[in-house]
């Protein structure tokens, strides 16, 4: 469907209501047309429950597709990448049954892609805190952002996977790495994001919610959860890094020239530095901590004699 945007939304049959509520809120979505590819997963021998809630919201949506696969684990990855290929929309956009989108979020970040030309664009993400009860108990922006930086990205994920939508013409070998069954999203982003850089909206577009009774799509809730949490982050952001090689020895090459120059004269090498590209003026303030510290150990070794 020409300028159509194609919304996969991953859920599971023990969590029909998270996803009756999830179609009630696509239903009132500001853009159209929306295409809405509900990816279930199945367990072995587990009934499918979410028919209802499919069957009530279809009439409301030009197109409702559904798409079932059957896995013991939780195959997040796969889910999305069935979706993936079954879109048929221009947009594309992922939704997990438990998170909101506000109604203008669609809207106003497709206006903003056709404007600029852009490949994709993200909003600001509320995060918000519900109670057993499904009471909101609190709510904060810890992702906001007062600009769009890939250096700050590749340092950790401030975009949640619906808080953004991109052009899928532009892009159309894009998927997910089924290896991955935690931070698939973020290992998405990351390639989604090298060398387009996007449109950032600094308005609210959508919830991230977070839920006392564990009942998240990804929870996190011990020690070893957040241990293993940390260690798929790392291998995600070392997996990107390591596809550009040439690109990381340029990093390094500057930041040895930056630091040398820095020791022996810190304000002349900062000033030469920055007028030398645009490209470092972005990583200053990611080298400032390293280049501090270094002339710090350097100044207590040279006390020492």
């Amino acid at each position: 469907m020409v300028d159509a945007l194609s919304v996969i939304v991953r859920t599971m049959p023990s969590r029909a209501a998270f996803l009756d509520d999830c179609l009630f809120i696509l239903s009132n979505q500001d853009y159209s047309p929306i295409e809405v590819l509900v990816v279930v997963q199945i367990k072995p021998n587990e009934k499918d429950t979410t028919n209802q809630a499919i069957t009530r919201w279809r009439p409301l949506f030009s197109a409702l597709k559904v798409v079932t696969h059957e896995a013991d684990s939780d195959a997040r990855s796969r889910a999305l990448n069935l979706g993936l290929k079954a879109a048929t929309g221009s947009y594309i956009a992922f939704l997990d049954d438990d998170d909101k989108v506000y109604p203008h979020h669609y809207s106003r970040l497709i206006s903003r892609i056709q404007e600029t030309d852009a490949v994709w664009a993200f909003a600001d993400t509320v995060q918000t805190l519900i109670d057993p009860f499904g009471r909101v108990r609190k709510r904060w922006m810890p992702y906001r952002r007062l600009r769009y930086s890939w250096l700050d990205l590749l340092a950790g994920n401030f975009i949640p996977i619906h808080a953004y939508v991109f052009d899928r013409r532009k892009v159309p070998d894009l998927l997910f790495d089924e290896q991955f069954s935690r931070l698939e999203d973020y290992d998405f982003l990351l390639r989604l994001a090298k060398g387009k850089r996007p449109i950032y909206i600094r308005r609210p577009g959508c919830a991230y919610c977070i839920r006392d009774d564990t009942t998240n799509s990804v929870s996190l809730h011990s020690d070893q959860s957040i241990i293993l949490w940390e260690q798929m982050e790392k291998r995600v952001r070392m997996k990107n890094i390591n596809r550009n090689l040439a690109f990381v020895l340029w990093i390094n090459k500057i930041i040895r020239r930056y630091i040398l120059g820095a020791v022996r004269n810190p304000g002349l090498a900062v000033r030469s530095v920055l007028r030398r590209s645009n490209a470092l003026r972005r990583m200053h303030h990611f080298m400032r901590g390293i280049v501090n510290r270094t002339i710090r150990q350097e100044s207590r070794r040279r006390s020492r004699y």
